[in-house]
């Protein structure tokens, strides 16, 4: 991995980093239904925006979401 990259396979992560401005250099489904963003990261933010989006609403928002699926998915 190139140290100017972040990689991850976290979904909601890679589109909260493009908002704040990185761009995606590459996305790929990999083995076992999962996805790897790698994302240029040239000013070295990404794991600084990484922690950012754990704290807000954006994530809040996620697990949200998620959690009203399992409910529709259990019925």
């Amino acid at each position: 991995m190139d140290e100017n990259t972040f990689t991850t396979s976290d979904l909601p992560l890679a589109a909260y980093l493009v908002i704040k401005g990185l761009q995606i250099q590459r996305a790929k489904k990999i083995s076992g239904g999962k996805f790897e963003f790698i994302l240029d990261d040239p000013d070295c933010v990404a794991e600084q925006f990484a922690i950012e989006y754990i704290n807000s609403d954006f994530c809040k928002f996620d697990n949200t979401i998620r959690s009203i699926k399992k409910i529709l998915y259990t019925k």
